[in-house]
């Protein structure tokens, strides 16, 4: 288990802008799903009658890669019982990704990408409880990249480690942390301004999470 114990102090006033690959921001294979790609993340968002599942995926996703992503269930419904109803059913889709299925309501998932898909595309597939296909969409899948022990960007100017923190973030927005991982969620946290911070995904060169959105101001993150 990898330890950052540096304390960085940055600001949650400006928003972090990354630029989007245009060639890659829209892939769709059916009417109801999308991928999106800003952040640092490849986020596929599935629409349903009940409500939404997106899965996000580190936008670095390599061949070779051990990656972690999440998935999220978004229900509508204009009942709080109505709501309920729908994150119950949205909670036992299935998520595929190429040979892994993961329960939406695991809210994470661990995949071994194959070195047989450097330079194409992952296919991602949602699917209901009984095995019906509800819609599909593709992820990009980099070449297999060198890895650097030293981090992907050298050493920290401040910090003086393998590890690039911004400093500045938007409050309830994704928020990289440059530098190198083994790609397992499991062994990664992050604070800011003393709350955790919710995970959205992880490659070997970066880890991404969401801001807390009560956290604004001059802060700490850990």
């Amino acid at each position: 288990m990898r330890s950052l114990s540096v304390l960085v102090l940055f600001s949650l006033l400006v928003a972090v802008i990354h630029p989007q690959n245009p060639a890659v921001a829209q892939i769709s294979e059916t009417a109801n799903a999308k991928v999106e790609t800003a952040g640092g993340l490849h986020s596929a968002t599935f629409e349903t009658v009940t409500g939404r599942v997106i899965v996000n995926l580190p936008d670095d996703t390599a061949a070779g890669d051990t990656i972690s992503g999440s998935v999220i269930v978004q229900p509508t419904g204009k009942t709080e019982q109505e709501r309920e109803e729908h994150a119950s059913e949205l909670q036992g889709f299935v998520v595929e990704i190429e040979d892994r299925k993961v329960e939406a309501k695991d809210g994470k998932v661990k995949w071994a990408v194959p070195a047989a898909l450097a330079g194409t595309a992952a296919v991602l597939i949602l699917k209901d409880r009984s095995g019906k296909e509800i819609g599909r969409t593709k992820v990009p899948v980099n070449p297999q990249q060198e890895r650097q022990s030293g981090g992907v960007r050298g050493i920290d100017s401040v910090t003086h480690l393998p590890y690039q923190i911004p400093s500045s973030a938007q409050a309830g927005r994704p928020l990289q942390i440059v530098g190198p991982c083994d790609g397992d969620s499991e062994n990664t946290k992050v604070q800011i301004g003393g709350k955790p911070a919710e995970f959205l995904a992880e490659s070997p060169r970066k880890a991404i999470v969401r801001t807390p959105r009560d956290v604004v101001g001059l802060t700490q993150i850990e």
